[in-house]
């Protein structure tokens, strides 16, 4: 027998990604972001949760297909026109919905980035 260990009030529960990243919904995705992004403070090879469900507002990271590509970009709401920024240079490679000048096909909305995950 034995008398139960003081210390037992104050154990952890084991930090779960399912349930702090809601991984198990249908519509979330993880996905590795090579490139990382100094700006917004995600490391070089972090793992992104995507939401697809997810609408995104002014200000959001967006993962969309871009010529089949997966792209990550800020989605801005902006005078009515919906603009997606690549994420360390704002300004270079903007994207305007309402610019006569892009050519090919507006980019598809995949999902909205709800966390990042970093290894070390």
């Amino acid at each position: 027998m034995g008398f139960p260990s003081p210390a037992k009030d104050f154990e952890e529960q084991p930090l779960s990604l399912d349930q702090l990243c809601n991984t198990r919904a249908p519509s979330v995705y993880l996905m590795r972001y090579a490139q990382g992004s100094h700006r917004e403070y995600i490391k070089p090879n972090s793992v992104l949760v995507v939401d697809s469900s997810v609408t995104p507002t002014s200000g959001s990271l967006i993962v969309a297909t871009i010529d089949g590509e997966f792209v990550v970009r800020r989605y801005v709401l902006a005078g009515g026109a919906v603009r997606l920024e690549q994420l360390d240079e704002p300004t270079k490679g903007r994207i305007s919905s309402d610019d006569s000048l892009f050519e090919g096909d507006w980019p598809q909305f995949f999902g909205v980035v709800t966390n990042t995950v970093t290894f070390s």
